[in-house]
């Protein structure tokens, strides 16, 4: 799913609507999942990087128990104490600062995850991340309290996909959650493996029929 403003999304960008945005998904998602071939009543895993951290969260917070597990890699913890904020507030000397400590929390990440955490979440961050730096992904492990994995990668915030401890993280992570949520026999049989592949077949699929899971052109 694009951020409003980005790829197939209409609108302006804005951080303020982020959330909004992630929770107005939830409605459509057994329609979504239905045009990618997927059992609308399967189990979902949301997956946000970066910025879109913000909007898994806020879908896993927001969806009452339907998602099986959460995967955040290089995600934000905390808006307000990303590199490229506390830079702005240094520009501006103390007063920068004491505005920067003033503002509230705008998307309360380690909170959401805190008070509702889905069944199982994986945390991967690069070690040498300077954009969104490994406090950020620490932070989020810590609010997952026994839910929460976390993988600390070798890379940055852009080259962690191309790590083989991404890949095995990612593959472990899934094959842990389908095996708590599908019978040996199931597991055995397509439908089993059908959730964890098939979604590939959604983006595939032309903008068209994408939207029109929306009811739109």
């Amino acid at each position: 799913i694009d951020f409003r403003g980005y790829g197939w999304s209409s609108g302006q960008p804005s951080l303020r609507l982020l959330c909004p945005d992630a929770a107005a998904i939830l409605p459509h998602l057994p329609s979504i999942l239905e045009a990618a071939g997927i059992d609308k009543e399967v189990p979902c895993v949301a997956y946000g990087r970066s910025i879109g951290s913000v909007c898994a969260i806020e879908a896993v917070a927001s969806s009452g128990g339907r998602f099986a597990g959460l995967i955040l890699e290089g995600g934000i913890a905390s808006l307000l104490e990303l590199p490229m904020a506390q830079g702005l507030a240094d520009m501006l000397g103390a007063e920068g600062k004491k505005l920067l400590r003033s503002l509230p929390d705008l998307f309360d990440q380690c909170g959401k995850l805190s008070r509702a955490p889905p069944q199982r979440v994986l945390v991967v961050h690069g070690r040498h991340d300077n954009i969104s730096p490994v406090s950020q992904g620490t932070a989020l492990h810590a609010a997952c309290a026994d839910k929460g994995q976390l993988v600390l990668i070798e890379a940055g915030h852009n080259d962690v996909t191309l790590k083989a401890e991404y890949v095995e993280a990612i593959r472990s992570f899934l094959a842990t959650v389908k095996s708590e949520h599908f019978s040996q026999s199931e597991e055995d049989g397509t439908q089993g493996f059908s959730w964890l592949h098939s979604v590939g077949d959604l983006f595939r699929r032309t903008k068209a029929q994408v939207l029109g899971c929306f009811g739109t052109t």
